[in-house]
């Protein structure tokens, strides 16, 4: 089943420029072209110099307002109760620059309410919008039908006003969850973090509690004993060396831990960098998931990296498959490209990360095999054990070969 690793969820709660949304409500304009043209025939007068006039300014007011309206629609954290009321100023004037050039310039006009429409829905909260859009509406109707206009001139505009407010409603909203899911996203990472942090100051409270106490109490009973009963002293240093000791290898081992890759990891860092040198990326899982063992999840995002790295540096390749497959007892993990395969080794052996690969997997009872392709292309196949499997005694190898 194809997965591209939350690529998706990403396109969709990444911000668009403000230049994109403004000119979603910058194209409207051409609806009104008609009417350009009409003011562009009109004779020099009175009426005329009104119009124009008119005209220049309720566009100016619309498209500085609907910069701001995208501008706060892209904002992560917007003030809802300034905005509000710097809204109404605009949406006032516009109103009333509309009501005057209707039943002076002729029904056409009337589309004004339209764009008046498109900013009140985009800058009022909800409700408040709602009731404008019913509103201007209504004198969608009223304004046309008072300079004469027929009934399918008032339709239109009807039709118009109440798409145009109800799209801008929907567009406000989506952004407005979008802005609410990337906070929520980014507050659920902040919380990601700081828990691991806890769990990691608790796993070294665990480690270095007991045997610091310990080497404490026996460091302080070694000091009194050094004069009385100098041997039993002895005997309390090697003591405390012996538990320095193991305290230093319980820490390497928990760091060790903390610092394997994760497969999830390792596949979202592997689509980034196949994105990133122009190679395409497909992800393919067959099989029923299961929970892996942390041996085998860091095994496996070790040979992610390992066969991601090879594709970049040397097979020249356009497309990268990586695959998982679960059986029923094992799982296989296949890297493979359409490039001209990986140059050949220096004295025909492969190379250490090849190498560590292997010893890796036959650490864990699998194998690591990497096979090129004869009309082009190398794969990289290891398969892991899903239940703890006896160790191989053989020296790790790379079966290699030429497939047809």
């Amino acid at each position: 089943m194809a997965n591209q690793h939350g690529t998706l969820a990403d396109l969709a709660l990444r911000r668009p420029s403000t230049y994109i949304v403004w000119g979603i409500f910058a194209i409207w304009i051409t609806f009104f072209l008609g009417q350009f043209i009409e003011l562009a025939h009109m004779r020099p007068s009175p009426a005329f110099v009104v119009t124009l006039a008119g005209t220049v300014l309720f566009f100016t007011l619309y498209l500085s307002t609907a910069w701001r309206i995208a501008r706060r629609m892209l904002d992560d954290a917007p003030t809802v109760a300034r905005d509000t009321r710097q809204a109404w100023p605009p949406i006032i004037a516009m109103l009333l620059i509309g009501l005057i050039l209707t039943p002076l310039a002729g029904p056409g006009w009337g589309g004004l309410f339209i764009y008046t429409t498109a900013i009140a829905a985009g800058s009022l909260p909800r409700y408040q919008a709602v009731a404008m859009v019913i509103g201007l509406t209504f004198l969608a109707v009223i304004g046309p039908w008072s300079g004469g206009a027929d009934w399918r001139t008032m339709l239109a505009d009807v039709f118009t006003v109440l798409v145009t407010g109800f799209t801008t409603i929907a567009m406000a909203w989506a952004f407005r969850t979008n802005r609410e899911l990337r906070q929520a996203r980014q507050e659920l990472a902040r919380m990601a973090v700081t828990e691991e942090r806890l769990r990691f100051a608790r796993d070294l409270h665990d480690l270095l509690g007991h045997t610091l106490s310990l080497i404490t109490l026996k460091s302080e009973l070694a000091g009194r004993l050094v004069e009385r009963q100098p041997e039993r002293a002895l005997s309390e240093i090697s003591d405390i060396e012996a538990a320095a000791r193991q305290a230093l290898l319980e820490v390497r081992e928990a760091v060790a831990g903390y610092r394997q890759p994760s497969l999830a990891s390792e596949l979202l860092a592997a689509q980034e960098l196949l994105t990133a040198a122009g190679i395409r990326y497909t992800f393919a899982e067959t099989g029923t998931p299961g929970t892996l063992r942390p041996l085998v999840d860091a095994m496996l995002a070790w040979a992610v990296r390992e066969g991601v790295t090879n594709v970049i540096r040397h097979s020249r390749a356009a497309h990268c498959t990586i695959s998982l497959d679960y059986q029923r007892q094992d799982i296989r993990l296949t890297v493979s490209d359409d490039g001209q395969g990986n140059p050949a080794p220096v004295d025909g052996k492969p190379g250490n990360g090849l190498c560590g690969l292997a010893e890796r997997a036959g650490a864990l009872g699998g194998t690591c095999e990497a096979t090129r392709q004869e009309g082009g292309g190398y794969h990289l196949t290891i398969t892991l054990p899903l239940a703890p499997a006896q160790p191989s005694v053989a020296p790790a190898r790379i079966k290699e070969g030429v497939q047809a």
